[in-house]
């Protein structure tokens, strides 16, 4: 995930290399990216949409000149904002809190990380977007949450929901929808009839009054 402003590596464990990008390939199925330094090092393939001659790369070495699990990329200054990404897995994910314009985030920590980053602040709007693929609220056509993709209120109760589940679908194959509308109402019913799941997709919004437990920890990557 793209982040902003994010803190220069420092105090790393490991031997790190940091140079620039002078040049971006693909032979196989890896990246092939040479630096200023005339080294080179192979990256994960969908990195090749985001890097560009000219940006910083930075990783430690824990063996030979190859990257790990942890990379970080500044974007070349001459394409205006000071944009970064960071690749690294995550483990213990916060509760969302509210910054000071009361937008929320959650706070994941960098497992074994090498470049003096401990932890990523993450919007709670990219946590839904990633992982419960929401669509816009001003998408056409669209439904702004899975409760409302369902057809009930946040605070339905599990039974209201089996309920809903099955009218909407009787309702959907009689009106012919396509296939992908269906699946989509499976889905939502699959993630809130789970009380783990529903909760982490309850803690992903807004922050209410009455906060939704959160999974106490997660390992996934991050980008």
């Amino acid at each position: 995930m793209p982040a902003k402003r994010m803190a220069t590596p420092a105090s790393p464990s490991l031997p790190v290399c940091c140079e620039y990008v002078a040049s971006v390939s693909r032979p196989d199925d890896a990246v092939l990216c040479v630096l200023a330094n005339r080294g080179s090092v192979r990256l994960p393939p969908f990195l090749a949409n985001y890097l560009a001659i000219g940006d910083e790369i930075a990783f430690p070495v824990p063996v030979a000149y190859t990257s790990g699990s942890e990379i970080f990329i500044r974007k070349s200054a001459i394409l205006g904002a000071a944009l970064c990404l960071y690749l690294a897995p995550i483990g213990h994910v916060s509760q969302p809190k509210a910054d000071k314009r009361g937008q929320s985030f959650v706070s994941a920590e960098v497992v074994r990380g090498g470049l003096g980053i401990t932890a990523v602040y993450l919007p709670c709007e990219v946590l839904r977007n990633y992982f419960y693929r929401v669509p816009p609220a001003d998408a056409p056509g669209k439904h702004r949450g899975l409760y409302e993709i369902l057809g009930v209120v946040p605070n339905a109760a599990p039974a209201e929901m089996r309920v809903a589940f099955k009218l909407r679908t009787l309702e959907m194959k009689t009106a012919g929808v396509p296939r992908d509308q269906l699946i989509r109402l499976e889905r939502a019913f699959n993630i809130l009839a789970q009380p783990e799941l529903r909760a982490c997709h309850d803690a992903c919004w807004p922050i209410r009054k009455r906060q939704p437990s959160f999974p106490a920890a997660a390992s996934v990557h991050c980008w």
